[in-house]
This record gives structure tokens, C-alpha cells and sequence, in this order.
């Protein structure tokens, strides 16, 4: 069967019905976009694949009782950054999740993405540093909408916002960058 042109409805029937073939290709289809997104969290490689593990785990023990109606890579990626953050913050003691989105970190393939089309290393540079700027709670979102392609109100439910704050959230964010990369190349021009 091809997976591939099943709706997630449709896989979703299949898994809660128990076809292991179709949770795989679920696993398959996200593993690699969930590690890379736990790594802007945390570079603990060991704790990101093993709350990886557990999220597909409880998923498939609760099966037949979850109910996704939205899409399965939402629900999946909701239920990944909450277990993750959750094991964090006992780790570290954080007070409360804002603490833990301080540890958010930017990784080169991400930049490496913005930047794929230009061919300039002082746009990467520019970019690298005008991301820097921005607050964890910016950068996660930003993430969340053009790389992991989540809708702004999958994005607002994730980061547990109403979806008018996550607008104003990601247009103070477009714009700081947009201001950021026009004064970079101002300095450079400068030089």
C-alpha cells in the first residue's frame, strides 16, 4: 500500500485499526524532522531520541483511544515538544517553560536553510546574527511555520498562545529580522 496518498485521516484509521505498517511509515515519515527539531532545545541527543521513542510509544498504546483532528504530524509534534520540555525542565530545575525556550538554541542547518539561495557568506553571517537577535519564543515560531509548516493555529496551540499573539509574534519577529539584515548590509557598506 502507498501511504503516500492516504490522507491522515485515513493512516489514522489504519493505525487505530492496529496496521503496525502504517505507524511505521508514520515513524519513517518524522523521526528525522523531530530530532532536528529537539535539537533546538537541546544538544542531549540521547534524551531527544529517547522522548522521540516514548511519544510513538504512548501513541501507539493509546491508539484506539486518540482522536487527531488535525493532522498526525501535529499532534506528534505537540505532544514531542511537551515531553521534551517537561524532561528538560526537571533536568535543569527551570521554573517555568519560558526558562527552558531560553536554552533554544540556532544550529547551522537551520540557517543553512534560510540561507540556501544565496551564495553569500556575509548573508549567512548577517542572517546568523540577525536570528541571534531574536527571542527563543521568536525563533521556535518562525521554525514552527516555515520549516516544520505547522498553520498558525497548530503553531499557537504548540506554544499554548492565542493565535492574534503568534500573528504579532511572528510579524515583530519578520520584522526585527528585516531591520536587522537592512543595518548588516548598511555596516557592510560601509567597511
Amino acid at each position: 500500500m502507498d501511504y503516500k496518498k492516504l490522507t491522515d485521516e485515513q493512516i489514522w484509521k489504519l493505525i487505530s485499526m492496529g496496521d503496525r505498517t502504517a505507524f511505521g511509515f508514520v515513524f519513517k515519515t518524522f523521526v528525522k524532522e523531530f530530532f532536528k527539531y529537539g535539537c533546538k532545545f537541546t544538544k542531549d541527543k540521547a534524551l531527544i531520541e529517547d522522548v522521540i521513542q516514548d511519544t510513538f510509544v504512548s501513541l501507539w498504546k493509546s491508539k484506539e483511544k486518540v482522536k487527531i483532528e488535525k493532522s498526525i504530524k501535529f499532534y506528534l509534534i505537540t505532544a514531542f515538544r511537551r515531553e521534551l520540555i517537561r524532561r528538560i525542565s526537571a533536568e535543569r530545575k527551570f521554573d517555568t517553560i519560558e526558562d527552558c525556550a531560553d536554552t533554544y538554541f540556532i544550529e547551522h542547518s537551520y540557517i543553512d536553510l534560510l540561507v540556501q539561495h544565496q551564495s553569500s557568506i556575509q548573508m549567512n553571517e548577517d542572517l546568523t546574527h540577525a536570528l541571534s537577535q531574536l527571542t527563543a519564543r521568536q525563533r521556535e515560531a518562525i521554525y514552527l511555520k516555515y520549516f516544520v509548516e505547522l498553520s498558525y493555529e497548530e503553531i499557537a496551540e504548540t506554544l499554548d498562545m492565542q493565535v492574534p499573539s503568534l500573528y504579532n509574534l511572528i510579524m515583530k519577529a519578520m520584522k526585527a529580522l528585516k531591520l536587522s539584515m537592512k543595518n548588516e548590509k548598511l555596516l557592510v557598506n560601509l567597511k
